[in-house]
């Protein structure tokens, strides 16, 4: 093994690895007609892509430190038209919504934290007994799941698939709020959930965004498309901006 090159300080580079594998677990890839609302103390926040990197025709998302543990809701409006009132599918799929895993999450971010502070420190020991207690927590998580499953609409092939991957990837822990609520189908219009849930501020900046996403395509549409295109996303753009709500109405 005398050609294997010698690597400095292999714990700090273990460290590295686990943080990037926890950005890529995070991430979240949303078209131009979705965004995120994310639960908060005290309400919910939208949360979009960012405009500078683009993959496969969608934009990057990465939660703020302060809410990796918050579960995260994916929705989108509609770019067909306005399509009026809707009821309200999202408060009932949220009422009370796992919060035994928001605490496995900050548990099991601890526990991974100890183990490399352990590692760095050459206390393998601890290392290893933080280890394998997140392991347990990770177990016990997983059985409370299963036994909820059926309430919250999740199959045994997901969780199964959801506990392999954190088991293999620990790494992957701290998303576990937001990959099981991410999962769930909500097919309501985006804009008709918000403006039940958002406070006024959040919601004029969510039609700020939606506004300037449709001016864009209003101007691509206007730079290489038919007039009859154009006169079409114009007709669009009147309609749904008609439709949004004042929450002040």
């Amino acid at each position: 093994m005398a050609f294997l090159p010698y690597l400095p300080h292999p714990e700090w580079l273990a460290i590295a690895l686990a943080v990037g594998l926890y950005l890529y677990e995070a991430a979240s890839l949303l078209y131009s007609n979705e965004f995120l609302l994310v639960r908060q103390r005290g309400g919910w926040r939208a949360e979009h892509a960012g405009r500078a990197v683009h993959i496969g025709g969608k934009g990057v998302h990465l939660p703020a430190p302060c809410r990796m543990f918050s579960p995260a809701y994916r929705l989108a409006w509609n770019m067909d038209g306005a399509t009026g009132p809707q009821p309200a599918v999202l408060p009932a799929a949220l009422e009370g919504m796992l919060p035994p895993v928001r605490w496995y999450a900050v548990a099991a971010s601890g526990l991974l934290l100890l183990t490399g502070w352990a590692a760095l420190a050459g206390q393998w020991n601890q290392a290893g007994l933080a280890l394998l207690a997140f392991y347990a927590a990770t177990v016990l998580c997983f059985a409370w799941l299963a036994a909820q499953r059926r309430h919250y609409g999740f199959s045994a092939g997901q969780l199964a698939g959801l506990a392999f991957e954190i088991l293999c990837c620990p790494p992957f822990a701290p998303n576990l709020p937001r990959r099981l609520t991410l999962a769930l189908p909500i097919s309501a219009d985006g804009l008709a959930e918000a403006g039940r849930l958002l406070d006024e501020a959040s919601w004029a900046g969510l039609l700020a965004h939606s506004a300037g996403t449709l001016q864009e395509q209003l101007d691509f549409a206007a730079a290489g498309q038919t007039p009859a295109a154009r006169l079409g996303f114009n007709a669009f753009l009147q309609r749904e901006t008609s439709a949004w709500p004042s929450k002040t109405s």
